[in-house]
This record gives structure tokens, C-alpha cells and sequence, in this order.
């Protein structure tokens, strides 16, 4: 299908911002080593081992904190949004 008969749908900006400010929120409502460890993985695109050498702890603890944070952000983000938890 030449690209000029395509439908074109425009991101959902509203939605998109909206997302933006539960993360965020979420992630202020987490531990400090928890929130640091998800920006330098997830914002800067740092390994587990860069993590490790950049707090100063071992590669096992920056994946245990990860765990975590993840696992808190999973039950928090559902609240923010207005959803039930399961």
C-alpha cells in the first residue's frame, strides 16, 4: 500500500504526558537506591555492572533493587492511574 493511502494517527500527547506523571510518581514513592538504579538502567542505558562500579556495590545488589523497584512500581502505578489492583 503506497504510503499516501495510509491512515497517519497522531501519538496521543494527553495520554502520553499523563503516563509520564504516574511514572514519575511512582518513582518518587520509591527508596532512593531503588529510583537511582531504574534511572541509570532505564534513562542513561547503564549495565548492571556500570551500576554496580557508579554506587559503589556489588552487581547482585543493583539487580536485587532493580527487582524491587520494578516489583513496587508494578503495585503503585495501577493506583496513580485510578485502577483496581488485582
Amino acid at each position: 500500500m503506497p504510503i499516501d493511502e495510509e491512515w497517519l494517527v497522531a501519538p496521543d500527547e494527553t495520554a502520553t504526558t499523563e503516563v509520564h506523571e504516574w511514572i514519575l510518581q511512582g518513582l518518587n514513592q520509591l527508596p532512593l537506591e531503588q529510583r537511582m538504579v531504574l534511572e541509570f538502567a532505564y534513562d542513561l542505558g547503564h549495565s548492571c555492572e556500570e551500576i554496580a562500579t557508579i554506587m559503589a556495590c556489588p552487581v547482585n545488589t543493583v539487580k536485587t533493587r532493580l527487582f524491587h523497584a520494578r516489583r513496587k512500581l508494578r503495585q503503585i502505578l495501577p493506583g496513580l492511574a485510578g485502577l483496581e489492583t488485582p
